[in-house]
């Protein structure tokens, strides 16, 4: 069967991204607003730009990084499994009315045909020769009364037998214990006789019938679609993973590259400048940190993991779907509806490759320490 390890485990690894840009964008703001243009040479004036023009990538660039990855990683939980969720409804388990309480093992035709005792409780064949052999009595491990038959002449519990058959087919009821004779296509759910005031007005077949066979084949040729489905979805979260992987890269070494010229030039200016550059520096590094943290980078492991599952369990199905029965056949139509997958679209990177191109167009650092300067001077000289 395969567990459903996606939506509710990723949900708790992933909580939803919580917008916290506020004090980063009101740092970006407070570092230029002062700034008279007017006053510099055209180098450095082209330089105030750029820096302004940095603040507002960073400043959308948080903002819109966070509101993207929000709806890429929705459109992720959008996404339908079948055969890979824990909650899956299980067949029905070995239960104990169908194991000899002498050995524990499932009745059968052979060695463990089940015998009616004395007490009328039943006992495998196996289990009873054994205690008639040692001491001509075989006595109840449910009651403990005592049989003196011999196992030869006890009778066979015929109907507890067929019991265990259905249930070996799949096809024993998990409430009543007997077995389905016919499907409901409404509910898509096999039931016994037992069950079929649950299903009044619906329409249901024989098991046996055509219908419920050409059911049954329909479903599993959707094995194919949906296959087919779930590996494009595949390539698309795969380039979405390698996309992020190489605009975190590139905003990393940008940034990188950006904060080491500052600090090779901040050495050939005053100790306000110092300051200036740390400041700018913390700025670009908590910038930075939010943007890439707004990637949905964990959730797109998890997913393309759960993808990969989906179709192991997938191709595992359809090497198997003939050899089913019936009745495990009539439980996976139901489990799973293989037409509902829905569309999947990759996220749109503009936000991360806009704070990008912005760290590009700051070449002159020498200018831009002077920018700096000019800043935390303006800054302090305000200060009442």
């Amino acid at each position: 069967m395969g567990c459903w390890c996606c939506k509710g485990e990723a949900q708790e690894y992933y909580q939803p991204l919580l917008i916290s840009r506020s004090e980063t964008i009101r740092k970006f703001n407070s570092t230029t607003s002062t700034i008279n243009t007017s006053k510099l040479s055209d180098n450095f004036s082209n330089n105030v730009k750029l820096l302004k023009d940095l603040g507002e990538a960073m400043k959308r660039g948080i903002e819109e990084s966070q509101n993207t990855s929000n709806e890429f990683v929705k459109s992720l939980e959008s996404i339908d499994f079948h055969f890979c969720r824990k909650h899956l409804e299980q067949l029905p388990s070995v239960m104990n009315e169908l194991e000899c309480p002498g050995c524990l093992m499932l009745y059968n035709t052979t060695e463990c045909l089940p015998l009616r005792l004395s007490c009328r409780h039943p006992l495998c064949k196996s289990c009873a020769f054994s205690a008639f052999s040692e001491s001509k009595k075989i006595l109840c491990p449910q009651d403990s009364i005592v049989t003196l038959t011999d196992p030869e002449d006890l009778a066979i519990k015929r109907r507890l037998l067929s019991k265990v058959e259905a249930f070996e087919e799949q096809l024993l009821c998990s409430t009543h214990f007997i077995k389905h004779e016919k499907f409901c296509f409404d509910c898509k759910i096999p039931f016994c006789p037992v069950c079929s005031s649950e299903h009044q007005g619906h329409s249901f077949d024989l098991i046996d019938s055509s219908k419920v066979t050409d059911e049954l084949n329909k479903w599993g040729k959707d094995l194919n679609a949906y296959e087919d489905k779930l590996k494009e979805t595949q390539k698309k979260i795969e380039v979405c993973r390698n996309s992020f992987i190489q605009h975190e890269k590139n905003l990393r070494d940008e940034t990188s590259n950006h904060i080491e010229k500052l600090k090779q030039n901040r050495e050939k200016v005053i100790k306000i400048l110092n300051e200036a550059s740390d400041e700018h520096i913390q700025r670009m590094e908590s910038g930075l940190n939010e943007i890439i943290d707004s990637m949905p980078k964990k959730k797109i492991n998890q997913y393309e993991d759960s993808i990969k599952e989906e179709i192991i369990r997938t191709e595992e199905m359809k090497d198997s779907w003939m050899d089913l029965k019936i009745g495990e056949k009539l439980a996976k139509l139901r489990q799973a509806d293989l037409k509902s997958q829905k569309k999947f679209d990759l996220p749109n990177i503009d936000p991360w490759k806009t704070v990008y191109n912005s760290l590009q167009m700051i070449t002159d650092f020498e200018s831009l320490s002077l920018v700096l300067a000019s800043v935390q001077n303006n800054s302090t000289t305000q200060t009442p």
